[in-house]
């Protein structure tokens, strides 16, 4: 059976773009945000411009693709390689999508790792 893993807090309304260096900062000081080339050239600039105003450094990955788990493993080595604490999703669906096989792939390593006790992953 799949579990996937919803967002803790999702936001859709007016001023969020602006709101949403605040918000990371509650709970992160370095995220990672990922979206697709469209969502990415409308609100990229508002994005980083609101974290840079709270402080929370950011790493930017543009995807375009389909959400594979393949695709999960790459943005979660990214991210934990940038030292990000939250992601950010911009876009639609599919980056949406990509953002939960994310946080589903984090939750099945981590109950892999504790039932194999084998070496640790690279990620």
């Amino acid at each position: 059976m799949l579990n996937v893993k919803t967002p803790r807090t999702y936001i859709n309304r007016a001023g969020a773009l602006r709101e949403s260096g605040a918000l990371a900062s509650e709970i992160a000081d370095r995220v990672f945000i990922t979206g697709g080339p469209r969502a990415l050239a409308a609100a990229g600039e508002a994005l980083t411009e609101s974290h840079t105003r709270a402080g929370v450094a950011y790493e930017i990955m543009e995807y375009g693709g389909y959400p594979t788990w393949n695709v999960s493993e790459t943005v979660a080595r990214k991210a934990l390689e940038f030292g990000a604490h939250a992601l950010v999703a911009a876009g639609g669906g599919r980056i949406h999508d990509l953002t939960k096989l994310w946080v589903s792939s984090r939750t099945r390593r981590k109950k892999s790792r504790a039932s194999q006790r084998t070496s640790p992953t690279t990620l």
